[in-house]
């Protein structure tokens, strides 16, 4: 996978105020909602890409979910934890998914043409009693 240069400041692991960055960088509109323990932020693209970027109690982003025509710059999604990405593998013989399973850090993403979806999360961030797979 070819993933750009690590210069992001937002993204996974970062504060909700990063949030607006990601805002600005992906030329987006912005709507908001809380969930119970943690706070939804929705990111939508001119493109036509969803993205939501989940807030904890804490005030830092644990997990990122994206789904769209287009893949979204993972630099600004994943921020700091880009670097963990980038040496991660691809599914053998198929270039159209990327999954990682680590202790501080899961990743899946999958796509084609129009057609992407993904969902990355910080095992040891997710609040008490949330369901990973409801953060969509």
């Amino acid at each position: 996978m070819a993933l750009i240069p690590m210069l992001a400041k937002a993204g996974l692991g970062q504060t909700e105020a990063a949030i607006e960055r990601d805002r600005t960088q992906l030329h987006s509109s912005a709507r908001q909602w809380s969930m119970g323990p943690y706070r939804v932020h929705e990111l939508l693209t001119p493109e036509g890409d969803r993205i939501r970027e989940f807030v904890g109690a804490d005030g830092l982003v644990f997990a990122v979910a994206w789904e769209g025509p287009f893949m979204p710059s993972l630099q600004v999604l994943l921020g700091t934890q880009l670097e963990r990405a980038r040496t991660a593998a691809r599914v053998p013989g198929d270039h159209s998914q990327l999954h990682i399973q680590q202790p501080g850090l899961v990743l899946h993403s999958v796509g084609h043409l129009r057609a992407f979806q993904g969902q990355a999360y910080l095992p040891e961030q997710v609040p008490a009693g949330v369901d990973v797979r409801e953060l969509r």
